[in-house]
């Protein structure tokens, strides 16, 4: 384990969230999510909440490095990339006219990991910054649709535990949780959506 490492990984992700509007005309995204990438928004200009789900399979790969500065411990830099098809969708509860949907198309992140060797296994914890990708689409009284992307930064916290299978090969399962924060998202007619994206996910690689 004390080397440099390349390799795939594969995880599914599902979660719930809810949404509120504020009632300056401003739709806000207020996201809570159990077990994967979840988002949610808000449809409305002026009030009302919706819920729903997301699911969908992440695919990627990963790089890294191991040292070993004293005994007892494990010290790594990790770089990852993935594919998602995580997506979901909420109606408005007030005005059921009004969907909006998200997708999240792709992740990236860099963390440290710092773990402890135990018989041919790692237990590990890791902290770090992610970038993802997520596209949004507002479709309003059955049929006229507006949309809009963003790319944003996040901060990475997760645990795992990795098996050495033989000296060059070694399996995986680790859980991340990611909170993109809050951000203005500007949809392509000029309409703007405050969104907040958290989310947690579970993967082997």
């Amino acid at each position: 384990m004390e080397r440099c490492y390349v390799g795939g990984q594969v995880g599914y992700g599902w979660g719930k969230a809810a949404e509120s509007v504020v009632d300056t005309g401003t739709p806000t995204i207020t996201t809570t999510t159990t077990v994967s990438i979840s988002a949610f928004a808000s449809t409305s200009p002026s009030s009302g909440s919706a819920s729903g789900s997301t699911s969908g399979w992440i695919a990627g790969g990963q790089a890294g490095c191991n040292w070993r500065p004293i005994k007892d411990f494990i010290v790594g830099l990790e770089v990852e990339a993935w594919t998602s098809e995580i997506k979901g969708s909420a109606v408005n509860g007030t005005t059921s006219d009004v969907t909006f949907r998200i997708r999240n198309r792709w992740d990236a992140d860099i963390a440290a990991r710092l773990g402890i060797p135990l018989d041919g296994a790692l237990l590990y914890v890791k902290g770090g910054v992610a970038e993802g990708h997520f596209d949004y689409t507002l479709q309003l009284f059955k049929g006229s649709l507006i949309g809009g992307e963003s790319t944003r930064l996040g901060v990475l916290l997760g645990f795992g535990i990795e098996y050495a299978l033989s000296h060059d090969l070694s399996i995986k399962g680790e859980y991340n949780y990611i909170d993109f924060g809050s951000s203005n998202v500007q949809l392509n007619f000029g309409n703007i959506v405050h969104v907040h994206d958290t989310r947690m996910s579970s993967k082997s690689a």
